[in-house]
């Protein structure tokens, strides 16, 4: 039952790994550039994985060189996961107020 449970995503996620860049305002309310790597995405959002933690509920700009990508995003989530942390992103278009 879990399982049935467990992944109720409407869009399958594709392994990807790749260093990505993202940029979105820390702690203290300014813009940082945080680069870690990308687990997983999908046609609606992506997952990261970083050393460091990352601020949820805020806004981002995510670009990966590797493979063309990059966009604005909403994070979603940030967790601790195995040492480094698990961030959830959602991609969005551009945010009215973007600074």
């Amino acid at each position: 039952m879990y399982l049935l449970l467990s992944n109720r995503r409407k869009f399958d996620r594709q392994p990807m790994q790749a260093p990505i860049c993202v940029n979105t305002k820390n702690k203290y309310g300014q813009i940082a550039t945080v680069v870690c790597t990308c687990v997983d995405i999908s046609a609606r959002g992506l997952a990261v994985e970083s050393n460091e933690p990352i601020v949820a509920n805020a806004d981002a700009y995510v670009q990966c060189d590797t493979h063309g990508l990059k966009g604005f995003a909403f994070i979603r989530y940030c967790r601790p996961e195995a040492g480094r942390y698990r961030i959830g992103m959602e991609f969005r278009s551009e945010p009215e107020c973007w600074v």
